[in-house]
C-alpha cells in the first residue's frame, strides 16, 4: 500500500530536493581539480597521499551519483518503512550527510565559509532526515 497525504508528498519533494543536492555536490566534486589547483598542490605530497586523496574524492564522487540517482528514480521506494531497504537507504544517506556536518568544524575550523558548508550539509541532512523520520 503506498501512503498518501500532505506529510508523503512533502516527503517525496524533500527526497527529491535532496537528490537535486547530492547532484550539485557531485558536480563540485568534480571541479576540485581545478578549484583547489590539485595538479601543482598535489605534487608537494607523496605518491601515494595525492593518489588516495584522488580516488576517495572519485568514490566520494560516484556515491554523490548514486544518492542522487536513487533519490530522484526512487523516492517512494525510499519511504517504505522498516524492514524494507528503501527506510534504511534513507536514515544512511541522512546520517551521511550529519557526519560530513560534524566534521567540518573539526577540519575546517568555523569561519564564514565553513558556516555556510555547515547549513548546506544540515539541509541536505534533513532532505533525508525529515522524511525517515516523520513516516
Amino acid at each position: 500500500m503506498v501512503p498518501t497525504g500532505m506529510r508523503y508528498e512533502t516527503a517525496v519533494t524533500l527526497i527529491k530536493v535532496g537528490g537535486f543536492a547530492n547532484l550539485g555536490w557531485l558536480v563540485f566534486h568534480l571541479f576540485f581539480w581545478r578549484l583547489f589547483e590539485w595538479r601543482s598542490e598535489l605534487r608537494r605530497v607523496s605518491f601515494v597521499n595525492r593518489n588516495v586523496i584522488q580516488i576517495l574524492n572519485l568514490c566520494l564522487s560516484f556515491c554523490f551519483l548514486f544518492f542522487g540517482a536513487v533519490s530522484l528514480k526512487h523516492p517512494e521506494a525510499l519511504l517504505r518503512p522498516y524492514p524494507d531497504l528503501g527506510h534504511t537507504v534513507l536514515a544512511g544517506i541522512g546520517i551521511f550527510w550529519v557526519m560530513r556536518l560534524a566534521e567540518q568544524p573539526l577540519f575546517f575550523r568555523f569561519s564564514p565559509a565553513s558556516n555556510v558548508f555547515c547549513l548546506l550539509f544540515a539541509l541536505t541532512s534533513a532532505c533525508y532526515l525529515l522524511p525517515w523520520a516523520l513516516l
